[in-house]
């Protein structure tokens, strides 16, 4: 069955956009979801992004089931400071094993792009350079680092297939508490350096779990 590209427009459209990634990631016990809020504010246009930049949200169906979910966006003040003419696409998910609904994500991206005088389209990241940028292309067996993305092996292929080119490399360092025993006197200088700026400026205090009930005065 064809593939078809709807954009998101009601408040249903959202919540099968959102809901989209948990189809992806069922099986990933990695995958940290993201807030609906952080993602409602984009999909209504209230997030900063919208007031120097410009964005749609589409929806790939086979027939009446999603399959894809892409963004769409043109940064103008970025263009315009860097003298470019280029296109965004973002939260990019699409079922795994089926290169197709990949390509008609992204063929429809490029058609958006050339529509509004647009010459590259450049992603995945969601509209901020500094969130969720690229695919994964190492480290699947590990849960992502603040800010950094987590997508399936075959998005990085599917990237490559259709003729996107490597922009740059992100990379995320994990360090493993257990190999200093939880003592601050066996970490590695850096790290001694850190926790004892940390007691100079804030005293010795200890670990415990924050009192939501007074989550203002915690701040």
């Amino acid at each position: 069955m064809a593939i078809s590209i709807h954009p998101v427009i009601s408040l249903f459209d959202q919540h099968s956009f959102y809901n989209f990634a948990w189809r992806v990631y069922r099986d990933d016990p990695n995958w940290v979801p993201h807030l609906w809020p952080q993602r409602k504010v984009y999909l209504t246009r209230k997030a900063a992004f919208f007031n120097y930049g410009e964005g749609e949200f589409w929806l790939a169906k086979r027939g009446r089931e999603v399959v894809g979910t892409i963004g769409t966006a043109i940064d103008h003040s970025r263009n315009r400071h860097k003298g470019q003419q280029t296109a965004i696409f973002g939260f990019f998910e699409s079922l795994p094993g089926d290169y197709a609904i990949a390509q008609a994500l992204w063929d429809h991206a490029c058609g958006w792009a050339k529509s509004r005088a647009m010459i590259t389209l450049q992603g995945p990241y969601n509209f901020a350079a500094n969130e969720d940028p690229g695919f994964l292309v190492k480290g699947y067996n590990c849960p992502p680092c603040i800010m950094m993305g987590h997508t399936p092996p075959d998005y990085a292929i599917y990237a490559q297939r259709f003729g996107f080119k490597k922009a740059q490399e992100s990379l995320a360092y994990r360090y493993d508490l257990a190999q200093i025993n939880f003592d601050v006197a066996n970490a590695p200088e850096v790290v001694r350096r850190i926790a004892d700026r940390a007691t100079k400026h804030h005293g010795k205090e200890v670990i415990r779990n924050p009192l939501l009930a007074d989550w203002d005065i915690e701040i």
